[in-house]
C-alpha cells in the first residue's frame, strides 16, 4: 500500500499524501508502482488515508514489507510534522516518501535531504524487528552516508531495540497508537 506512484509516461513520482482529491486529479490508468512498474489504483475514502494498492502483489526483489494502515498513517504523519517544522521551511529541505535508492536495494520511508546534501532516513517499524535486523538496515544506510532516524511503535519498540538505538548513537523515538493515530504528544517533543 505506498504512497507514491509513478506516471508511465512521464516518470514523474506521485505522492498522494500531498493531493486533496486524487480521483479527481490523478488518470486512471497512468499510475505504476515506482519499484516493480505494475499498475496501481487508488483507494481514496472518507476514513482511511489515501493511498495506492496493487493489483496483484508487488513482484520487486527489493527489500521491503507490506506496511500496515496503522504503518501508512505514521509515516503520513511524521512526514507533515517534518514538512511543518519551521527549521525546515523555506530553507530548501526537501521531505520525500518512499525513496527507492537503488546502491542499497532499499526503500526508505522518509528521506530528508538538506541544501547541504545531507541526508536523514526517517523508518517507522512496528512490526517485531531484531537488533541484527536495526543494525543492518541502520549499516545499509550509513553506506550510503545518510543519518537514522527509527520512529519504534507497537511490537517493535521494545526495552531492547531502544536501548540499542541509545547506545548506538541512533536517534530513536517511541510512538503510541490510539486508534490508529500516532500520538499528537509524541511529536510536540
Amino acid at each position: 500500500m505506498p504512497f507514491v506512484a509513478k506516471n508511465k509516461n512521464t516518470g514523474e513520482r506521485i505522492d498522494i499524501t500531498q493531493i486533496v482529491n486524487p480521483r479527481v486529479v490523478l488518470k486512471k490508468g497512468t499510475l505504476v508502482c515506482p519499484l516493480c512498474n505494475e499498475d496501481l489504483f487508488i483507494v481514496a475514502g472518507l476514513v482511511r488515508v489515501h493511498h495506492f494498492r496493487h493489483r496483484i502483489k508487488c513482484s520487486s526483489e527489493w527489500l521491503h514489507h507490506p506496511e500496515s494502515i496503522e504503518h501508512l498513517t505514521a509515516k503520513s504523519i511524521i512526514a507533515n510534522y517534518l514538512r511543518s517544522r519551521k527549521d525546515y521551511k523555506g530553507r530548501g529541505v526537501n521531505i520525500e516518501l518512499e525513496v527507492p535508492l537503488e546502491e542499497i536495494n532499499r526503500q526508505a520511508d522518509i528521506l530528508v535531504t538538506f541544501p547541504t546534501g545531507w541526508r536523514v532516513v526517517h523508518e517507522v517499524q512496528l512490526s517485531s524487528i531484531t537488533i541484527e535486523e536495526l543494525q543492518q538496515r541502520t549499516f545499509d544506510y550509513e553506506r550510503l552516508d545518510i543519518q537514522t532516524y527509527w520512529w519504534l511503535g507497537k511490537n517493535a519498540a521494545s526495552e531492547t531495540n531502544i536501548d540499542w538505538c541509545e547506545m548506538a548513537g541512533i536517534g530513536c523515538i517511541e510512538i503510541e497508537f490510539s486508534r490508529r493515530v500516532v500520538s499528537k504528544q509524541i511529536l510536540d517533543k
